[in-house]
């Protein structure tokens, strides 16, 4: 779990950078690609230290479970569809405003219901 939630953080950090940099700098793609690794491994290194302490409670587990859901649907919505059709214009707006809140709302509920069947 550990690994898994640092590397989603760490790819959906390192994709959201290199995005937004390559759109308002389009003519410094290199200073994109090295922002956005500096941001993945900022992200990657923050998640790797939180889901490293001990358990906080059922709060901190859902929100953990909510932001990689969160990661895990934007991904696969937004690289998905590119992947499919590259010539389809509207492709990474899955990734946006359905599978990303759809994940974010799984990852939720299923380390809620992780949570509660464990205490039991």
């Amino acid at each position: 779990m550990r690994w898994t939630a640092t590397l989603a953080a760490a790819l959906a950090a390192y994709l959201v950078t290199w995005l937004a940099a390559v759109i308002m700098l389009p003519d410094a793609s290199g200073l994109a690609t090295i922002a956005a690794f500096i941001m993945a491994i900022g992200f990657g290194a923050l998640t790797w230290r939180a889901l490293g302490r001990p358990s906080a409670g059922l709060g901190r587990t859902v929100a953990i479970g909510a932001v990689v859901g969160l990661a895990g649907g934007f991904l696969i919505g937004f690289i998905g569809p590119i992947l499919l059709d590259p010539t389809g214009a509207q492709g990474p707006m899955l990734g946006l405003f359905v599978t990303g809140p759809l994940g974010m709302l799984a990852g939720a509920g299923v380390a809620l219901l992780v949570t509660i069947t464990a205490r039991d």
